[in-house]
């Protein structure tokens, strides 16, 4: 997606305005219909698309064997406790990954059904892990409120090690089963209160 500068003059609602009303309406994200604040939504999502793009060339750099079915490389974190966590100690358990930023539009419009999914059925045998990808703006996410974001929202990891798992684009999930195997990739923003992803993930957690 590309934008030119005439789609910001604010005169008329154009095309990347009304996409952001959309966007905003599918995720159910309160949206102020001034035309200040569209503008301002449209600019966020022109910056987060340059970034995809500068960042689309080098998953040629990235780890090429990371396949449906391949076990799920390494990764460690800490949790908002302090805690050390790693994904290797989560085995047993069906795991969520999530990677957003909180400068990412599609990443903030989809947090709210996420939330809903981590309150409707982790537990156990299933969690979800969101990790924000910006060092630099990590302290502005002290405190969020839980009813809008999942509750396991990890700031303190090596960001080195994003490139094992392809992290060229955000929002982008991985869902990994019991035995530490990636079993489905989400890249872009989901709707977490699909019926088809809760069975997807509870039948994951299934005795086979």
């Amino acid at each position: 997606m590309s934008c030119s500068s005439n789609y910001l003059d604010g005169n008329q609602e154009t095309t990347p305005i009304a996409l952001t009303r959309l966007l905003a309406l599918k995720w159910g994200v309160p949206l102020d219909e001034k035309p200040s604040t569209l503008r301002s939504m449209v600019v966020a999502i022109v910056l987060a698309t340059g970034i995809v793009l500068t960042l689309g060339p080098l998953r040629q750099r990235f780890n090429s064997s990371l396949q449906i079915g391949s076990d799920a490389p390494p990764l460690t974190w800490k949790d908002r406790a302090g805690h050390s966590v790693s994904l290797a100690n989560l085995k047993g358990k069906v795991v969520l990954l999530h990677f957003w930023a909180n400068w990412c539009v599609p990443c903030l419009a989809e947090m709210p059904s996420l939330a809903e999914l981590d309150a409707r059925i982790a537990n156990a045998d299933f969690s979800i892990w969101a990790f924000h990808v910006d060092r630099v703006r990590a302290d502005n996410l002290k405190n969020l409120p839980l009813e809008t974001y999942p509750k396991n929202i990890i700031v303190d990891f090596d960001r080195s090690q994003l490139s094992a798992l392809d992290v060229s684009a955000i929002p982008v999930s991985y869902l990994v089963d019991r035995e530490g195997k990636i079993r489905r990739v989400f890249r872009g923003a989901q709707n977490w209160r699909s019926e088809g992803l809760v069975q997807l993930i509870r039948s994951l957690g299934k005795d086979s």
